[in-house]
């Protein structure tokens, strides 16, 4: 991190703690000093987590049911007209697919996406799904990214893991092949269309797609279930500094 990015961490982290009280953003103030290098790294017990910023005290499971995440029940409820504006903007070739910023994990095949959302900012064809975005801007606790993702066919995303625990991440099914699967830890899913599957990505994940057919989910992360409201609100000042 730039040293300008440091001083806007501080800033908000001690400006908060004298609104709330540090005893109200010990965790958040823990986790400013890790992604700072300021404070040596913690680890998880589950050798599947292995993010760069691992925070103590937080729950930790791979996997995640709907019912334990309303936003996930949400995006189930809507996920025809979410299809539905995804399909018209792809048909009307107002915009285009890029390639997914981490290239790198890309084993085989191909990995692109549309953003809709990163960190406070919209991103450049968020126009394109005004009820999507409308949905996602009903969220409290919606995290740093939203995109739609297609994986191209017989491609392998290589195993991962997201940089903090302190976030889920759904995907919700759109276009969904028969041979598409998602590792996360030692336990490999489907996805199905209209349905969604929830997850920590700080535990290693691994996509395949072994179709001649693209796989295309929306995923939106929210900030964890054990965080605070208060906790919440100044890591998503954080997320707008560090997330680009």
């Amino acid at each position: 991190m730039f040293g300008s990015e440091i001083n806007a961490v501080d800033f908000f982290v001690r400006q908060a703690e004298t609104h709330f009280g540090q005893a109200a953003l010990a965790r958040v103030r823990e986790v400013a000093l890790r992604i700072t290098g300021r404070l040596p790294p913690a680890y998880s017990s589950d050798p599947w987590q292995r993010p760069n910023v691992f925070c103590p005290g937080i729950g930790a499971k791979p996997w995640y049911e709907v019912s334990e995440v309303p936003e996930a029940i949400a995006l189930e409820t809507h996920s025809d007209v979410i299809w539905y504006e995804l399909e018209g903007a792809l048909r009307s070739g107002v915009i285009n697919l890029r390639a997914h910023s981490q290239q790198i994990l890309v084993a085989q095949g191909g990995w692109s996406d549309i953003n809709i959302k990163l960190g406070n900012r919209a991103g450049p064809f968020a126009q394109c799904f005004p009820t999507t975005v409308k949905l996602l801007a009903s969220f409290s606790r919606v995290g740093e990214m939203a995109l739609f993702s297609v994986v191209t066919s017989e491609s392998h995303i290589k195993a991962h893991c997201g940089p903090w625990n302190l976030r889920l991440t759904i995907h919700l099914g759109l276009a969904i092949p028969e041979h598409a699967f998602l590792r996360v830890g030692g336990e490999i899913r489907r996805w199905r269309v209209g349905r969604c599957l929830v997850f920590d990505d700080s535990f290693e994940h691994e996509v395949w797609n072994r179709t001649a057919h693209a796989r295309v989910v929306l995923i939106v992360d929210v900030w964890h279930p054990d965080l605070t409201d208060i906790e919440v609100y100044v890591l998503n000042k954080i997320s707008n500094i560090i997330v680009r």
